[in-house]
């Protein structure tokens, strides 16, 4: 089951590692696009919530990123990956 780590606002203090897009008000990081991690992020993006998905598959992430979707490949355990979906 993917694990849903939202990230910060545009009204609060990121620091230094990365900044917020002011254009969204809010953002999510979906770890996994399966079943689940797909239903999340169309229900996100019809709540005007900009998800960026990790996904370990690269045949999954090469899909994703010709549907214009926001996905960082990397396994979600790893703090480098979750500050990496971030940025996006």
């Amino acid at each position: 089951m993917p694990r849903i780590f939202p990230t910060a606002r545009t009204d609060t203090i990121v620091g230094p590692a990365f900044s917020v897009d002011p254009g969204d008000r809010y953002r999510a990081v979906v770890a996994g696009y399966g079943t689940v991690g797909q239903t999340v992020v169309r229900l996100r993006a019809e709540n005007a919530i900009h998800s960026t998905v990790i996904e370990i598959s690269h045949r999954t992430v090469r899909r994703l990123k010709q549907q214009g979707v926001s996905v960082v490949h990397g396994d979600a355990g790893r703090r480098e990956t979750l500050l990496g979906a971030a940025r996006f």
